[in-house]
């Protein structure tokens, strides 16, 4: 993974969001979702100046007809490039060719948007 270099808002980027494992060291025991950049900033609290990045992500029911969504500033470090092949290759097969009926959280939020 490739951290996102100034990510403009609107651009499509990965962060982590569940903490699953926390005996691994790196970035091997988190769940990353797909998001979208709504904003950005510095934050002013620390003697730092930290690049922020306020980025908008599904939930993981968002295919089930709950169109929830997470809001959350991540750290710069934390937001990565997102690949969007894998939902480019799901959108080949239709609802019905599929077995449980619908796309993937990811997937659905991102034609939401208009972005795949």
């Amino acid at each position: 993974m490739r951290t996102a270099k100034n990510p403009a808002v609107g651009q499509v980027v990965m962060v982590p969001v569940d903490h699953y494992a926390p005996y691994r060291k790196g970035w091997s025991g988190w769940d990353f979702r797909k998001g979208i950049v709504v904003a950005s900033g510095v934050s002013k609290n620390t003697g730092k100046k930290r690049k922020l990045y306020k980025v908008e992500y599904p939930m993981r029911t968002y295919d089930k007809g709950n169109k929830a969504t997470n809001t959350k500033w991540f750290d710069s470090h934390a937001v990565f490039e997102a690949d969007l092949w894998r939902h480019e290759q799901e959108l080949k097969y239709s609802r019905e060719e599929l077995e449980d009926g619908s796309y993937s959280a990811e997937t659905e939020y991102l034609i939401d948007k208009g972005i795949v």
